[in-house]
């Protein structure tokens, strides 16, 4: 694998590697706490048009309006469908009765809630006897979390701009009816 001196642990390695997880873990909760406030804007947003719905006169109105109303509702509903994309767990199919010595990252929570705990102890005994594997085993797992990060951001970066994007529509439909009430 990667050809590493690690036969003595510095703290300075140990400080980094720490601070490297800490704000990995960071990362992953503001892009989902991003996710849910998101969430909650564009459902209330989307509650109001939908209580509205039924005593809008859309008969009285254009077609340029009603359109409007569509984008903006469309994009919004689109934008929180990708909103909890990020938030939902992305969960691998379980397999029983794995060998945890053919995992990819055993620190990966799924990798071993398939074992008992028995075997998974004494693999990790193991593998942490030598700081150079303790050390593969964090760069593996730090690795598959930014993979983890890339994803969550990327459909959050969709998300917000679906958002945006929906509310153009409705601010073009409130100067409209403002100019048709003039």
């Amino acid at each position: 694998m990667v050809s590493v001196k690690a036969d003595n642990v510095d703290k300075e390695t140990i400080g980094m590697l720490r601070t490297i997880h800490q704000k990995q873990v960071q990362l992953i909760s503001l892009a989902d706490q991003k996710a849910n406030i998101l969430m909650g804007v564009i459902i209330i947003g989307l509650s109001i048009i939908a209580t509205n719905f039924f005593t809008y006169d859309y008969q009285n109105n254009s077609n340029i309006q009603n359109f409007l109303i569509l984008c903006f509702s469309l994009s919004e509903l689109i934008s929180l469908l990708f909103a909890v994309w990020v938030i939902t767990p992305r969960l691998v199919k379980e397999k029983k009765n794995q060998d945890i010595s053919k995992s990819k990252n055993p620190l990966f929570f799924m990798e071993s809630s398939n074992i008992s705990e028995e075997k998974y102890v004494k693999y990790m005994l193991e593998q942490i006897k030598s700081p150079k594997r303790v050390y593969e085993l964090l760069l593996i797992d730090f690795y598959q979390i930014g993979f983890v990060l890339k994803e969550k951001y990327k459909y959050l970066s969709i998300s917000y701009i679906l958002a945006i994007l929906g509310i153009v529509p409705a601010v073009i439909l409130i100067i409209l009816v403002f100019l048709n009430k003039s």
